[in-house]
């Protein structure tokens, strides 16, 4: 019996609206929790935060760190692909086929899957011929826009599992209205399966309003190197945040890997 290779895409309809972020932290995620599972991270989003190079050391590290870097993280494989290239899609594909035995994270530029009619087709027939478990995860933000681009994503992906998820980012999950509430969405979310998530805004320092999180965002850190620079009560902030990421994922990931190996609870992985 052949065994689904379980693949996460996260897309949504505009930049900006958290996706890079999402995508590191759920690799992050299944890295903590999943402690045996080889990951392959797959950024397409080539002109955005480029999140795989979070887990490459940088050239001025020393060379203790880099081979403590390295060896950290040698479950991770990263790819960039250049899908707005000719021959794109193929090289996405072939990496595919290539890292079938890894958990694969891909995060896209807005609307990347929906930009030409072909590269809908052609990612759905690698799906069915490598057995892929696609789970969409697409981000949106407060404003009441991007029905009917959602609903052309719901049209490309044919059956495939979609969760919708509110980038607190741009506010909270109160101001979020029409998307999520239209007949059409909700009728395709039961069909799916699908679920209404939060993914949590950074936190920011109470006084001078500025990211806690710039290392983790400006330096290109993974989680736990970013953490360690930080001083106590930014790492507190640090972890409430991405302990409120684990609760709103943490079930969907299990699922997918259910029967792999025990998941680590959040303060097992985090000791």
């Amino acid at each position: 019996m052949t065994v689904p290779v379980p693949v996460f895409y996260i897309g949504g309809n505009k930049g900006g609206i958290g996706k890079s972020m999402f995508a590191l932290m759920l690799v992050d995620h299944i890295f903590r929790r999943f402690p045996s599972k080889k990951i392959l991270a797959v950024e397409t989003d080539l002109k955005g935060f480029d999140f795989v190079n979070c887990f490459v050391p940088k050239e001025d590290d020393n060379d203790k760190f880099k081979d403590e870097f390295t060896e950290k993280y040698k479950r991770i494989k990263i790819v960039t692909v250049d899908l707005r290239k000719t021959g794109g899609w193929h090289s996405l594909g072939n990496e595919l086929k290539k890292h079938a035995d890894h958990v694969i994270v891909i995060n896209s530029a807005a609307n990347q899957l929906l930009d030409v009619e072909e590269n809908a087709a052609f990612f759905n027939l690698v799906r069915d011929k490598l057995v892929l478990n696609y789970i969409s995860f697409w981000l949106v933000d407060k404003a009441d826009t991007g029905l009917e681009l959602l609903m052309e994503y719901f049209d490309k992906v044919g059956s495939a599992v979609v969760h919708i998820v509110r980038s607190l980012k741009s506010g909270p999950p109160e101001a979020f209205g029409r998307l999520l509430t239209a007949d059409e969405v909700d009728k395709e979310m039961k069909k799916r399966s699908g679920l209404i998530l939060d993914f949590p805004a950074l936190p920011k320092e109470d006084l001078t309003k500025l990211d806690v999180a710039d290392a983790l965002r400006g330096a290109r850190r993974p989680f736990d190197e970013a953490y360690a620079t930080m001083d106590f009560s930014s790492q507190i902030s640090m972890e409430v945040w991405r302990n409120c990421f684990d609760k709103e994922i943490e079930k969907i990931i299990a699922e997918v890997l259910s029967g792999t190996e025990p998941v680590q609870s959040a303060e097992e992985s985090h000791s």
